[in-house]
């Protein structure tokens, strides 16, 4: 149709408005049949001139006020915007008109009736197809009484009782029927507005497809999706718009689901594969397509349910975790820390490289095991109370040392710090923690409190660690009433092997000195460097003095050979004061004065020798 055309006689883009509107003019066509048929009753002398040329004056004359009223609008503030009853009503006036006049040929006429009524049927409600119906009843007996008043010559008013009757009697059959379909009607119109209401709602597209993948349906969404209106859709070609990357795919999902569905009519048939597809604006977008097959009630013919969905920001979500997580795991395979991640059993689910390396093993390997499996059992119980611990607070663990057994069997302590791992619903799922290598720290710093309490000479305690050994030493005897000994020794002649031989010397006369000494007594007892040339030694578990006695002698004997030194000899002696607990006392620092003081009496009376501090 010409565009000129076309807009003089549609001027809204209005579709329920063009609808109308149409529908209009294929009743006014109505109007030209009858208009023919009045036409050649005319000619053949069965209407009269008057009737036959005021009924076309009345019925053009109709149609353009109709045309006028659906043009301008007007019809839309109306109860009815279709106007269908008051076309109705129009169209039976003027047949009755004609039937006045019609003489023999009011039946024929009176077909045009049981069309109207028909119209009626499917495009009224039941109340007001009634309303129409008795309109008719009501007009027709009109027409009756008209015949009957001015013109009741040449009528068989028997013929027309009857007649009046059978319509009355279509009318009520025309009632049941149209309440039915009035019914039948409403309830596809509400089904189609729910399902209206749910395809214009979701941002999902849903197409039908016959067998032929011909497109028979698709939602209005479609045209946010993809930029087209339904319509166009609609003509498209099966596949059209689909990427070349996507076609194989989607043409293999599509014939392998027509087969599944020719040969497998009880079941549920459907894919889902995701697919590219140009929008009209020629950017593709990823989306995800679900195929389903659909049947009619007797399960013979079939056709396919595509829904389409948008993805395209959850792929490019996807891709940026995806990112963030390779650039994550990129900065935990090049930091010097190890990383790692463990469920709530202690089984490990990831670490990195430096981690695996503390363990000795390969990531590989680490995965799966228990951390349990790289420890003693005391620090795996320790572990397990900070673990524990964080997972009841959900407070991270920092700082906590873990003494960790490598595969190779050597051990090497860690720093951990350790943190509650959760899902995205907030449940408890693990942990994860970072750990470095303090070994290095450790040993130094073993190796300060070594130094703290040894003399670095020759290794032996000094007199802050002698002490403490001897408080404790005193404690134990107390306990199992027994006694114990101090013995204060000093070495005589050693100042004449420094004066003679040097430093070096008298450094490895002392170092020597401590071997014998040690030589002398049990692992239970302590050998203490106390001055320049000073030692001390507790005796633990002395039942009689003649013990310590014992331990004096075999010292002196020990320590009086001669040392070897650099092609010649050194000799020295030792002076040894003795204190007995709880004999001489129970005091720590008053046992080593009197041990002391018990030297200085030997030192006075002959040197190389031992001395009580009182007569045993």
């Amino acid at each position: 149709m010409n565009k000129s055309i076309k807009a003089l006689i549609f001027p809204t883009d209005d579709p329920k408005q063009v609808l109308r509107i149409s529908r209009f003019l294929m009743a006014s066509a109505a109007y030209f049949i009858c208009a023919v048929l009045c036409t050649f009753a005319y000619i053949a002398g069965f209407v009269t001139k008057e009737a036959y040329f005021g009924w076309l004056a009345a019925a053009v004359s109709i149609n353009i006020v109709l045309f006028v009223v659906f043009r301008t609008g007007l019809n839309q503030r109306m109860a009815d915007p279709s106007l269908t009853a008051l076309q109705m009503c129009s169209a039976i006036v003027m047949v009755m008109y004609v039937m006045m006049f019609a003489n023999e040929t009011r039946g024929v006429f009176l077909l045009i009736y049981v069309v109207i009524l028909l119209f009626g049927i499917f495009r009224l409600d039941t109340r007001r197809f009634l309303y129409v119906s008795i309109f008719t009843l009501l007009t027709y007996g009109g027409v009756i009484v008209q015949l009957h008043l001015y013109r009741p010559q040449g009528v068989n008013f028997s013929m027309e009782y009857l007649q009046w009757v059978v319509l009355a009697g279509v009318v009520i059959l025309f009632s049941v029927i149209g309440g039915h379909i009035s019914g039948l009607r409403n309830k596809i119109s509400k089904d189609r507005s729910t399902i209206q209401r749910l395809t214009d709602n979701i941002p999902d597209v849903i197409f039908v497809f016959d067998t032929n993948l011909n497109c028979t349906y698709v939602s209005p969404s479609v045209k946010i999706l993809l930029g087209y209106e339904p319509e166009e859709v609609l003509k498209q070609k099966p596949f059209d718009g689909v990427t070349a990357s996507s076609l194989d795919l989607t043409i293999r999902t599509v014939s392998e689901i027509i087969e599944l569905a020719k040969t497998q009519q009880g079941e549920d048939i459907s894919r889902t594969i995701e697919m590219k597809i140009y929008r009209k604006d020629g950017i593709a977008i990823c989306t995800e397509m679900k195929f389903a097959i659909i049947r009619d009630k007797q399960k013979k013919s079939f056709e396919i349910l595509a829904v389409m969905r948008d993805i395209s920001e959850r792929k490019k979500m996807m891709e940026a975790i995806r990112r963030g997580e390779e650039k994550y795991r990129t900065i935990l395979e090049h930091i010097q820390e190890g990383y790692f991640e463990v469920d709530l059993k202690g089984d490990f689910t990831f670490c990195n490289d430096s981690m695996a390396r503390l363990t000795g093993c390969t990531s590989e390997e680490l995965i799966g095991m228990n951390h349990k499996h790289f420890t003693t059992k005391e620090t795996a119980e320790k572990v397990f109370q900070e673990f524990n611990n964080v997972l009841k607070t959900g407070e991270p663990s920092r700082g906590f040392e873990w003494l960790i057994i490598r595969k190779d069997q050597t051990q090497r302590y860690i720093e951990a710090s350790v943190t509650l791992k959760k899902s995205s619903s907030g449940k408890p799922i693990g942990f994860e923690g970072m750990v470095r290598d303090v070994t290095e720290r450790k040993l130094i710093e073993e190796q300060i409190k070594h130094l703290a309490t040894h003399d670095v000479l020759t290794d032996l305690p000094t007199m802050r660690l002698a002490k403490d050994r001897l408080k404790m030493s005193i404690s134990l005897a107390q306990r199992n009433k027994t006694m114990m000994a101090v013995m204060f020794i000093d070495l005589d002649g050693f100042k004449e092997v420094n004066d003679t031989l040097g430093h070096d010397a008298g450094d490895y006369v002392l170092k020597q000195v401590a071997d014998r000494l040690l030589s002398c007594v049990r692992a239970s007892d302590t050998v203490a460097r106390v001055g320049g040339d000073e030692f001390l030694i507790i005796a633990n578990g002395i039942h009689v003095p003649e013990n310590a006695e014992q331990i004096a002698r075999k010292v002196i004997g020990v320590v009086s050979q001669p040392i070897n030194y650099d092609g010649g000899q050194a000799v020295v002696g030792s002076s040894i004061g003795i204190a007995l607990c709880p004999n001489d006392g129970q005091d720590m620092d008053q046992l080593i004065k009197k041990a002391d003081d018990a030297m200085y009496k030997i030192k006075k009376t002959g040197k190389n020798g031992y001395c009580f501090i009182n007569p045993q």
